[in-house]
């Protein structure tokens, strides 16, 4: 078994928290779609046994509501915690851990489309926190591994409650701290299902205080109207940091795909996605975006969905679909993606955004510093949008704030309708490399950073040094420092 290394140090401390598969094609009976490079996420010091719940034990004898630090070391006292937030116990101002690794069903079944074949066997889930009990703490799960997650909500009511291991995590109106988090979690081999819908928590809400997922990763089934590997939604002053997914993700017909996220509306960093994605608006890392993301890489296949039910759907290597506010710096994506031929339908792809849906006179979206190395089966079918960079923009391309943006070259893929306009003008692009040397050539009339004449020279220009190339990662495409 190879071991999959993020970046170069172990910044995923979570993700790190078990083994988990990338081996290419790998499925098994799990459920789980990986893809890009093979490789595992792997914590040497985290012991593979687990504390197994006999479905009825309950203990929160080791709770009371002075202390502010609270260890969880068996199955029963987590599912106690779980209790104890639903029923309304307020956790804001404290910090609970996770001292063992918790399995809450026997081992999930799937068939060829992802589907829980053993359903009758497992035991639902309840999410730790909801709209009327929110959990508003900090959970660290220590590095620790929860698998066996069978959380199952209608996927296609608005007003269903958040599906996840946690429902929702909401800032805790008088915390002193103003913090309210989860990190250093894994869940594995699991199902989530709902409107919002992650495998690690359905809803972030930030608003004027600080939420945070760090160090978060999952290696499950994710479905849902808006569906994300790690989480659901995040809304303003969400934050998620260093968090991955190896897991299998799906919108409904009508919904919202993210390998990481399935919509955003806050910020997120040093995140990546191996696993497939596939919906109507899907992108490698975030579904829909509103909001910043920075350092995060997809090398996960990103499919549309077949039986989408609007004319327009969106795949786009880190992000589906942007809105007015977004800002994606410093990311790039080695992906495949997959369509299909159906002329009642626009698909637009996009080596690192799809889709720009909303633009304002001074509110356009920022791209810049990013690369790719994409495929796409189908691009040649006249139904099918696609560009290395962005796939199409509502209003004029010109507005879009881009620079430093570069792809590997593919000549048939240049003379794509969004690749350039009706006068021949290259979109989004400001050189092409043909390998991973890196040496770049000018596109058109464009004048590369500091005359850089490699990609890794014109990144670093861009960015005060944050891009490196280690030989025996990444093909030998540049990859970040951190």
């Amino acid at each position: 078994m190879k071991f999959f290394r993020f970046w170069n140090v172990g910044l995923l401390l979570c993700a790190a928290c078990c083994i988990i598969s990338c081996e290419d094609g790998d499925d098994g009976d799990n459920g789980i779609n990986n893809g890009g490079d093979g490789g595992s996420i792997f914590n040497p010091n985290n012991p593979s046994e687990f504390d197994e719940w006999d479905g009825s034990s309950s203990d929160i004898s080791w709770y009371n509501g002075e202390n502010t630090l609270f260890q969880l070391k068996s199955a029963a006292q987590f599912i106690g915690f779980a209790e104890l937030v639903n029923s309304g116990t307020d956790f804001k101002d404290k910090t609970v851990t996770l001292e063992v690794n918790v399995k809450l069903n026997e081992e999930l079944k799937f068939d060829a489309d992802h589907n829980v074949t053993n359903a009758n066997e497992l035991r639902k889930w309840q999410p730790i926190g909801n709209s009327i009990h929110p959990f508003t703490g900090i959970f660290d799960g220590k590095n620790h591994e929860i698998s066996g997650v069978y959380c199952v909500y209608d996927d296609n009511v608005s007003t269903s409650e958040p599906a996840g291991l946690f429902g929702l995590l909401k800032y805790g109106k008088q915390s002193t701290g103003r913090e309210s988090a989860i990190k250093n979690l894994c869940v594995t081999g699991s199902f989530v299902k709902g409107y919002k819908a992650g495998a690690i928590v359905g809803e972030v809400q930030g608003d004027t205080y600080n939420v945070e997922v760090i160090n978060c990763s999952n290696a499950s089934v994710v479905k849902g109207a808006i569906a994300g590997g790690v989480i659901g939604y995040v809304n303003d002053n969400g934050q998620v940091e260093n968090c991955a997914n190896t897991g299998y993700i799906e919108s409904n017909v009508e919904g919202k795909a993210g390998g990481v996220i399935g919509e955003c509306n806050g910020y997120a960093e040093y995140c990546c996605n191996l696993g497939e994605v596939k919906g109507r608006y899907a992108g490698g890392i975030i579904g829909i975006s509103d909001g910043r993301i920075a350092y995060c890489y997809n090398k996960g296949k990103i499919k549309v969905m077949e039986k989408a039910k609007d004319i327009l759907c969106t795949l786009g290597g880190i992000i589906g679909e942007a809105n007015g506010n977004t800002v994606i710096t410093d990311c790039y994506s080695i992906n495949d993606f997959e369509v299909f031929d159906d002329p009642q339908l626009a698909i637009y792809v996009g080596g690192i955004c799809s889709y720009i849906s909303v633009m304002f006179e001074k509110n356009f979206p920022t791209v810049k510093n990013c690369y790719t190395v994409m495929s796409c089966n189908n691009y040649k079918n006249e139904f099918v949008y696609a560009n290395p960079i962005l796939g199409s923009a509502e209003g004029n391309n010109s507005n879009i704030k881009w620079s430093n943006c570069f792809t590997k070259n593919d000549i048939e893929l240049r003379y794509n309708s969004t690749y350039r306009n009706e006068i021949g003008y290259v979109f989004f692009i400001d050189g092409t490399f043909d390998d991973n040397s890196g040496l770049l050539t000018s596109v058109e009339d464009r004048t590369i950073i500091n005359n850089a004449e490699t990609l890794l020279e014109a990144l670093n220009a861009a960015s005060n040094g944050k891009w490196k190339i280690e030989a025996s990662e990444n093909n030998g495409y540049p990859i970040f420092v951190q």
